[in-house]
């Protein structure tokens, strides 16, 4: 049977911890090495993304200036953000500024405003319905009311979204309108204060016996 002579155990020790140095170096030489390759990356898409700003911003230019018609800075804007949305999933959408409010208004639920649902009809912003519990449902605005005057000026050919930023603002303001109501001869003017306009989507329920009921507004 043979010896074995083991080394002493300071000697084990120190090697062991040699190796945890070894690999605490190699893991740190790697971590390294993948920060500076991801960040040659990062700087690589920086540079090309400059790059490609440069060309946007020329051809904007050129056909801006150059174009043998003149153009709506705008539209032409706005006509390259739809051709960069065209190569995205359909999803994907670009709200202008006033697109976006409406969304906010949406989804935070609430504005200040008289309540009430319009859509233009025969040239005029028309009342599809008030919303119960707010200034116009009070005042006894009805669907089908044209709204033919907003502070002095003429609502013919308004669009719903110049009606609703005419009508739309601070709660405790007051707006003039005049209605046109069907069976009324002329114009009748009323003054309505804006309030606050909570939109609900589900403004009730109920349950008759063991079957719930809702109402599902928008």
């Amino acid at each position: 049977m043979r010896n074995v002579t083991l080394p002493p155990l300071a000697n084990r020790r120190r090697g062991r911890l040699i190796l945890v140095a070894a690999v605490f170096s190699l893991l740190s030489l790697l971590w390294q090495t993948s920060l500076a390759l991801a960040e040659d990356d990062r700087l690589t898409r920086r540079q090309q993304f400059l790059e490609n700003l440069r060309i946007l911003s020329e051809v904007y230019e050129r056909v801006y200036y150059s174009y043998v018609d003149e153009l709506d800075p705008e539209v032409i804007t706005e006509a390259g953000i739809l051709g960069i949305l065209d190569e995205l999933d359909e999803h994907t959408q670009y709200l202008p500024p006033i697109n976006y409010e409406d969304l906010r208004v949406q989804t935070q639920g609430e504005f200040g405003g008289l309540g009430i649902e319009i859509n233009v009809r025969d040239h005029y912003p028309t009342v599809i319905s008030p919303i119960e519990g707010t200034p116009a449902y009070y005042m006894g605005i009805v669907g089908g009311d044209q709204i033919v005057e907003i502070e002095g000026e003429s609502a013919y050919d308004f669009t719903s979204r110049d009606a609703v930023e005419r009508l739309r603002g601070e709660p405790g303001t007051q707006v003039n309108i005049k209605i046109m109501r069907a069976g009324h001869e002329e114009p009748f003017a009323l003054c309505i204060t804006r309030d606050i306009i909570k939109v609900e989507s589900v403004p009730y329920a109920f349950m008759i016996d063991d079957i719930g009921y809702i109402r599902i507004q928008n």
